[in-house]
């Protein structure tokens, strides 16, 4: 099967795909923009799926995995490796708003001869998983990996996953989220911050303290498995429980302030009812 104009066969773990060609999309410096081809794909977050297949893989050892949704899909790398690295899961559902996407996916599907195990739908991403929730699909895992923000996804993710199910956010807005753009974090997160000597770390804080909100509108609890920063992203994997006496345990116990002093860098961790008393450093004054 040969790939379309501007595609060229590459090897990704155990999928062959037809992907951008890099040659044809580099800036002045050299550099390959993803952004500037007919659809999106970063071999550098190579890593990034890597490493979901392990949690995959590891999570498919004490349980059933049956349907995963990747409602970002764009060339379909991640859905196509999934079903083909995790023979536990049954189904993988793969979507993209963009059409010609979707194209390029059942392109890659048929390449890899998944064709009876991973299905490509045209549609939004929150879209996709209400429409499969109305059907009564039982969704295992969500994994919501954007360019940008996963902040328009949230809500739609936690509410159609199962319960014990898990979901993995990708957020490539480390700037709003570090806190260098304060405005912004407030508006997109709800969270009060600006920079600081720990920034990546605040920033996995930022938002699973935003995804543990979203969460508790639907009396659901985040329950943190994975979380760390690389590169140009932080990425969080959860597993979700239902229960809203959980969920008012979680937002009083474990949703307050970091104090960070510019001059020493001292830290403390303070509830919203403790920060009322914070005046000066206890180190430095």
């Amino acid at each position: 099967m040969s790939c379309p104009e501007g595609f060229k066969v590459c090897r990704e773990g155990r999928a062959v795909l037809c992907l951008p060609n890099p040659e044809l999309y580099k800036r002045e410096d050299g550099v390959y923009e993803p952004a500037w081809a007919p659809v999106f794909y970063n071999p550098v977050m190579v890593e990034n799926r890597d490493i979901a297949i392990a949690f995959l893989r590891w999570a498919s050892q004490s349980r059933t995995l049956r349907l995963v949704v990747d409602p970002l899909a764009s060339t379909g790398v991640r859905g196509i490796r999934i079903a083909l690295e995790v023979p536990q899961i049954s189904e993988v559902v793969m979507g993209d708003i963009d059409e010609y996407a979707v194209n390029i996916m059942n392109i890659n599907i048929r390449l890899n001869n998944v064709e009876s195990k991973v299905k490509a739908l045209h549609a939004d991403a929150n879209e996709l998983l209400f429409s499969l929730f109305r059907q009564k699909a039982k969704i295992e895992y969500i994994d919501i990996d954007p360019f940008g923000s996963p902040a328009p996804f949230a809500f739609a993710a936690l509410y159609t996953i199962r319960n014990g199910g898990y979901i993995a956010f990708t957020a490539t807005d480390l700037a709003p989220l570090e806190g260098k753009y304060p405005q912004k974090l407030y508006r997109r997160y709800g969270v009060i911050g600006r920079k600081n000597i720990i920034s990546k770390e605040v920033a996995i804080r930022n938002l699973l303290a935003f995804l543990a909100r979203e969460a508790a509108k639907i009396d659901k609890v985040i329950i943190p498995l994975v979380a760390y920063y690389s590169r140009h992203y932080i990425r969080v994997y959860l597993r979700i429980a239902e229960g809203g006496l959980r969920a008012n345990e979680l937002l009083s116990k474990c949703i307050g302030s970091i104090v960070i002093c510019d001059r020493c860098g001292f830290v403390e961790y303070f509830t919203a009812i403790d920060m009322q008393s914070v005046t000066k450093c206890p180190i430095c004054g």
